[in-house]
């Protein structure tokens, strides 16, 4: 039997969207979180297992209101959704990040931790699932690692945009950076 191509004619243009949004997903996470891990180091390493802690304890009160929304809406509306979600929360801290002073950095830090932490877990759960429901087992095999790769190249995109824009836009610029790519998510 003769071995079927890695991506068939009629499934480039999914995996070619897919590729692109996987890279999103993770150049925006990557982007932010060198943010995160500055942020937490200011606290202390001795509040690493709080905020873990923290990010069990949210993320395990989200779990049942994200299935209850899975379960009540079509994909179309959901994934879209999810994403806007996350993009208002990216946004409400670019204020806070400019109040950092007013606020304490502990403070923010802690916050921002856990919020970069669910962040990380719900959309990338949301994109697999997304792939998930959209190709067949067979495709999945065969489509699923190509489709990773995007993710691996997001990876170091993001800390590389993180790099060379952290001097010159700040913070507060590095999350409305990290927004880009999760417009194009959305």
């Amino acid at each position: 039997m003769p071995k079927r191509p890695a991506i068939q004619s009629h499934e480039w243009f999914v995996v070619s969207i897919a590729f692109a949004y996987f890279f999103c997903v993770l150049a925006a996470y990557y982007v932010i979180r060198p943010v995160r891990d500055q942020l937490s180091a200011a606290v202390g390493s001795t509040a690493l297992p709080i905020f873990y802690a923290a990010t069990f304890v949210v993320t395990l009160a989200l779990a049942p209101v994200f299935g209850a929304l899975v379960a009540r809406f079509p994909r179309r509306k959901f994934v879209p959704a999810v994403y806007l979600f996350f993009l208002i929360g990216m946004l409400a801290f670019i204020p806070l990040f400019q109040m950092q002073e007013a606020i304490g950095a502990r403070l923010l830090g802690s916050i921002f931790f856990v919020w970069v932490s669910v962040f990380n877990l719900f959309v990338v759960a949301v994109f697999w699932s997304f792939m998930a429901d959209l190709l067949d087992a067979e495709q999945a095999h065969r489509l699923f690692p190509v489709i990773a790769l995007g993710g691996t190249l997001g990876a170091i995109a993001g800390p590389a945009m993180t790099r060379s824009l952290n001097t010159i836009i700040g913070v507060s610029g590095l999350l409305g950076s990290a927004v880009g790519p999760m417009t194009a998510e959305s």
